[in-house]
């Protein structure tokens, strides 16, 4: 009977001071600014947080489909302004129409699906085929740069050799008035190139644009590849090896536009009809 007299008091002390604790607690919060203020601001804080990371979430739920937007929006932008270079003599915008077949360059965009960054022969695919109207020999540009050309197709994705792939060479120009040279992948580091093949005579610096110089048909003239880091030569050589550093980044390629020149389409189709 004493035990329970004791355990009925202890409870009756526990209640008692829990209630205690809820009063003053009570009038804290509703007499005093301060320590209103503060539970306020800390609801405030603990709510921000909440929306903010939702917001994040929501954001990055969208993030693909606005790339992929952009990227169909900037290939546009970039075919028109290929024609307004091709018909630079024309006295109006307006006396030419865009979507003539007979117009020349013009890009595609496209996404990369694989893609590879640690063997000698690097490859890419990405998700657009002959039935996107990209054929075998276009060429592939990440953010403008030239990037690499297409060697197979099927009708929903291509096959590319890109720029960091032993095997191609490209031709490539120093500045747009500057010297030529050819530019090759050592097989080592993804975001430089070396160009040969440049006369001594001719005056490299380091900063000096590298753009293409559309002897190969597979890139109009003037289309960036990067700039100059650095320049070799020996006394005994009639040329000098330019080290560049690459303006598409093949570590985080996705993007990406074909670019073609409806006359080589022509051409190739005519060839193909009678072989």
């Amino acid at each position: 009977m004493r035990n329970l007299i004791n355990l009925l008091v202890k409870n009756h002390r526990l209640m008692l001071f829990v209630l205690l604790e809820i009063i003053a607690l009570n009038w804290l919060a509703s007499s005093h600014a301060i320590h209103n203020n503060r539970m306020s601001s800390m609801g405030l804080e603990i709510s921000d947080s909440w929306l903010y990371a939702a917001g994040r979430l929501e954001s990055f739920k969208t993030l693909e489909t606005t790339n992929s937007v952009l990227n169909e929006e900037i290939s546009k932008l970039r075919s028109e302004n290929l024609i307004l270079l091709e018909n630079a003599g024309v006295n109006c915008i307006e006396d030419f129409e865009y979507d003539s077949p007979h117009e020349g360059w013009f890009t595609i965009p496209a996404e990369v699906i694989y893609s590879t960054t640690h063997k000698k022969n690097n490859l890419i695919i990405a998700n657009k085929g002959l039935r996107d109207g990209v054929n075998i020999g276009a060429g592939m540009l990440d953010k403008g740069f030239l990037a690499g050309r297409v060697v197979e197709i099927t009708e929903d994705k291509a096959l590319v050799f890109p720029i960091t792939h032993i095997k191609p060479s490209w031709s490539v120009r120093i500045n747009s008035d500057g010297p030529e040279g050819v530019m090759t992948w050592d097989g080592d580091d993804l975001t430089k190139c070396t160009v040969r093949d440049v006369f001594k005579a001719a005056l490299i610096l380091p900063g000096n644009s590298v753009i293409t110089t559309g002897f190969q048909g597979v890139f109009p003239p003037g289309i960036e590849i990067g700039t100059v880091l650095k320049i070799e030569s020996n006394d005994d050589e009639k040329f000098q090896t330019i080290s560049i550093e690459l303006g598409a980044n093949f570590y985080s390629i996705r993007h990406v536009e074909f670019i073609q020149n409806r006359d080589n389409l022509s051409i190739d189709s005519l060839i193909n009809s009678i072989e």
